[in-house]
């Protein structure tokens, strides 16, 4: 069923119109095999100035749904935990002067009346735990790591950097750094050569907010080694990773990483340095595999040349 929220964010369950959700500029109702149960860690977000719309299910007309009970009504979505993909977006339509929303993926939600539960339109894509947020603990015990990081290494503005996206922007990956567990982050970078459309660290002469501030000096050597090394030494299958989403480009500072590679793999030959990038530099990624890194992961917004153009905006490389 369709689900709505009112002023004060109250979440609704419309009694007659089935959910519908939104895929490009078109509106439909989602197949079966697109439902599960939203998953734990799941954010439900209003959408102010946006209306619900949901589906007659006797006529299969859309309907757009302005106030119920004599009060008004707004669209409701779910953004999802890490390792789900979305099927289709949160249906509504936009008043005038709806307010320009954060960026974040705001996916479908509806209600079950059978489970009384809320269901969204979603697939898990990854099976790996390490960002699921049941396993996090609920006591705010990184927290408290990350404070003690941060007193323990008053100079070493990396961990401040990263205590800070585990304290105020809950960021999985930093939280993991400081749980001593999976993967560990390792921003370094402040420029990227693409200009992503829904860059999430920063957003030039746009009305969107980006959702998290992008890392604002280059980390020395040292305070790289300082992070990687002990993730590495103490963790089970332990993974350091270059180019997060608090940064721009890693391969545009591989001359700073392949030195901080190699003297981690002085300390640390075992254990997995990863690198996430654009692939723009291949001989920047031959580099870096020979100083250590041993993982590599790919940003692709679409394997069709003119669509990744469209999204990446690349300066100086192509498709």
């Amino acid at each position: 069923m369709m689900v709505m929220a009112d002023s004060e964010g109250n979440i609704l369950e419309h009694p007659e119109l089935e959910m519908l959700g939104a895929s490009g500029r078109f509106h439909r109702p989602p197949l079966a095999g697109e439902v599960i149960p939203i998953p734990v860690g799941t954010d439900l977000y209003v959408l102010p100035g946006r209306r619900p719309v949901g589906q007659d299910p006797g006529t299969g007309k859309r309907r757009v749904i302005h106030s119920y009970d004599g009060r008004p009504v707004f669209a409701v979505s779910a953004f999802l935990p890490p390792a789900y993909t979305s099927h289709l977006w949160t249906a509504f339509l936009a008043e005038s002067d709806a307010p320009v929303l954060p960026l974040y993926a705001y996916t479908c939600l509806g209600w079950d009346p059978t489970a009384e539960g809320f269901v969204t339109t979603a697939v898990r894509v990854d099976a790996d735990p390490r960002q699921d947020l049941e396993n996090f603990p609920a006591d705010g015990t990184e927290d408290v790591k990350a404070a003690e990081a941060v007193r323990a290494h008053p100079d070493n503005r990396l961990i401040g950097h990263l205590a800070h996206c585990c304290t105020t922007y809950r960021c999985p990956a930093a939280r993991n750094l400081f749980l001593s567990r999976y993967e560990a982050p390792l921003p370094t970078s402040r420029a990227c050569n693409s200009r992503c459309v829904g860059c999430i660290s920063l957003q030039e002469d746009s009305c969107v907010p980006a959702t998290q501030d992008r890392i604002g000096f280059r980390p020395t050597v040292e305070e790289i080694v300082e992070v990687a090394v002990p993730h590495l030494e103490t963790v089970a299958g332990g993974v350091v990773s270059f180019g997060q989403g608090c940064e721009g480009e890693p391969l545009l500072r591989a001359d700073l990483i392949g030195e901080a590679v190699a003297r981690v793999r002085k300390s640390v030959p075992g254990g997995t340095v990863n690198i996430n990038t654009n692939g723009s530099r291949p001989e920047a990624v031959a580099s870096l595999a020979d100083a250590g890194v041993n993982s590599l992961r790919v940003t692709l917004a679409s394997a069709d040349p003119a669509t990744y153009h469209a999204y990446h905006q690349p300066v100086g490389y192509t498709f």
